[in-house]
Order: C-alpha cells, then sequence, then structure tokens
C-alpha cells in the first residue's frame, strides 16, 4: 500500500487523451458487463489478483465478486458515473478516481447507491484490468 501511495504522489496530474479514453473505455466495458452478470464477459476485465472492497467494508477477491454477480446475489441495474479522473502511474498501471450512482439490488432489496470509488487498473493483454476498487457511500444528492 505504500508502494501505491508513492506511486500516487509521483504521478502526473493528467494523461495523455488516447490512453486516458482507453482506461475509461475499459472501466465502461467492465461496468457493462457487471449489468448483464455475464461471469464469461466480467472475468476478463478483471485481474487474478482483484480485491475488491465494498462500500459496506466487505472484501472479495476475484472468483468471489465474479460469483456475487453472476449469481444474482449482488445485482447492478445501472452505473451512472457522474466524475472521473484518470491518473497514469505507468505505461501499464493507472488509477480512477470517480463518484457515480449505482442503482443495485443485494439480498433482494433495490438500492440506489451514490459511491465515490478509486479503482487501480494493471494493463494485461491489450486491456485495462481492474486490480483494485474501493468505495465509499456518499450521502443522497
Amino acid at each position: 500500500m505504500l508502494l501505491l501511495v508513492a506511486l500516487v504522489a509521483a504521478a502526473p496530474a493528467t494523461a495523455g487523451p488516447q490512453r486516458t479514453a482507453g482506461v475509461l473505455a475499459d472501466e465502461d466495458a467492465r461496468f457493462a458487463a457487471m449489468i448483464r452478470a455475464d461471469a464469461d464477459t466480467l472475468g476478463p476485465w478483471l485481474a487474478e489478483d482483484l480485491y475488491y472492497v465494498h462500500s459496506t467494508g466487505v472484501v472479495e477477491g476475484r472468483a468471489a465478486f465474479i460469483a456475487a454477480v453472476s449469481s444474482g446475489r449482488i445485482h447492478y441495474h445501472a452505473i451512472e458515473v457522474t466524475e472521473r479522473e484518470v491518473v497514469l502511474l505507468s505505461r501499464s498501471a493507472a488509477l480512477v478516481r470517480g463518484v457515480g450512482r449505482f442503482t443495485v439490488s443485494a439480498g433482494g432489496e433495490p438500492r440506489l447507491l451514490r459511491l465515490r470509488y478509486l479503482a487501480v487498473y494493471g494493463r494485461s493483454h491489450g486491456a485495462w484490468r481492474l486490480r483494485l476498487w474501493q468505495s465509499l457511500l456518499l450521502p443522497p444528492s
């Protein structure tokens, strides 16, 4: 974690438009796969060492997160990102700081969540794969 803090502190504040657009396009593709709840589509967007921290504090690895989404235990109905910033840490590492509205069902109860999130991506096999997700529940706006 200390290494991540050091990388973020040393990283440039802006990224080239083409590379930034690539990170965001791959994040959008991952969000779409989460909404479709298709494990075969979602899996390639997630790194093997994924560390996914939900806004509740629950932590899941790659297999557990895919199972939660594909089984319907967590169902993402809609994801509307309202704010995002990409920071390229290197040619193969980036982070996204964002805010969005996530319409989800967990345990059968629909909820509209306004989240602030930090997503860390690693570039592998031509795509940006999610390695870390941490979100914080914000008050409704």
